[in-house]
């Protein structure tokens, strides 16, 4: 058992009363996934690659390592650990075939203003509808996590702090919109996240606590029944003593002591250089699980595995905050030593 593990005992049973309706259907057959880089596991794998010539070598260089997501290729994102759980995936909807998972980094809530490529959150709710036939799957869990894009699109308007406020409330009410018309579809397993800020302390700003204070006004307004995941709270409880969870950086600066992966252009790649990453830029071999922080925005795999698994306890409803203690305790020590016995595996292969 490895000491992240042990850690979750103290940290985490705070974090068991997220949840404010009965336990999901015992028997989950899909996980549907709607929102921003947070979440996404590999929808630029199957776009275009950027037109410039210097990052669409880095892109393909990227994808070619297994990459193209926010913390590959070393690891797997929070919605495939969540998944897993279930004996599912969440393989990206835009894949070949088709897959479960709609989320897109860049993605806001109704525009598509960061990235034109990353369809919103609202259009990823609209286009599973449409795709199946206006009905939601009754036994399907619903994950949402996004309006971190919305935030930083918003904390750039000029027009004073009204106009940045207005922006986030109407992204907000977008949302919840578009999660009532899920449930009126038939969802009725849907957890939204309370997101991580970007940022070495873990102190959200006024944007971010008036989105997401809006968001859940607005889903009550609603009638919205859900569960929220509060990754705020999950981040500032291993910032709270990081070395404890074997990690020796939070900080989100492209440097020594910083982000697990090394940024190949900054010049070009000004933030998010993780959608870039191959094994060779990561800072050392086991940076991906000592540095909570991929680049300056998304976290590296040790910190998705954690989240991820906590997403499950979350959907899991384990009523004695004990017992889920030990539920999350048995998850992220398996969890993460089937993962790092993958990942040595594959850089063994890398250096043969």
């Amino acid at each position: 058992m490895n000491i992240r593990s042990v850690v979750l005992l103290s940290g985490f049973t705070v974090l068991a009363s997220a949840s404010s309706i009965p336990a999901f259907a015992a028997t989950v057959d899909n996980v549907f996934v709607f929102g921003d880089s947070t979440v996404d596991t590999g929808w630029f794998r199957y776009q275009p690659l950027p037109g410039n010539p210097t990052l669409h070598s880095l892109a393909a260089a990227s994808l070619a390592d297994g990459g193209r997501i926010p913390d590959t290729p070393y690891g797997v994102g929070a919605a495939q650990v969540l998944a897993a759980q279930f004996g599912l995936t969440a393989t990206p909807a835009d894949a070949p075939g088709g897959g479960t998972n709609y989320a897109a980094s860049g993605a806001q809530n109704n525009a598509n203003f960061v990235n034109p490529n990353a369809p919103s959150t609202v259009s990823q709710i609209s286009t599973y509808l449409t795709t199946h036939g206006g009905v939601a799957d009754p036994n399907g869990l619903f994950l949402f996590s996004s309006g971190g894009n919305d935030i930083k699109y918003a904390s750039g308007l000029s027009g004073g702090t009204l106009v940045q406020q207005n922006w986030v409330a109407g992204a907000a009410t977008a949302a919840a919109t578009a999660l009532a018309n899920l449930q009126t579809a038939g969802a009725t397993n849907m957890m939204v996240v309370k997101g991580y800020v970007a940022n070495s302390t873990a102190t959200p700003t006024f944007l971010y606590n008036t989105y997401y204070n809006d968001l859940f006004a607005d889903l009550a307004i609603d009638g919205v029944k859900f569960k929220t995941a509060n990754v705020l709270s999950l981040q500032q409880t291993i910032f709270a003593n990081p070395a404890a969870y074997g990690f020796t950086s939070i900080s989100n600066v492209d440097g020594p002591n910083g982000t697990a992966l090394i940024n190949p252009d900054p010049t070009l790649i000004p933030n998010s250089w993780a959608l870039y990453g191959t094994t060779a830029l990561l800072r050392s071999p086991d940076a991906a699980q000592t540095s909570f922080w991929a680049d300056d925005e998304h976290l590296a795999a040790a910190a998705q595995a954690i989240e991820g698994n906590y997403l499950y306890s979350v959907a899991t409803d384990v009523p004695e905050p004990s017992t889920w203690a030990m539920m999350i305790l048995g998850f992220c020590g398996l969890g993460f030593m089937a993962y790092r016995k993958n990942n040595q595996s594959k850089m063994a292969l890398n250096a043969a």
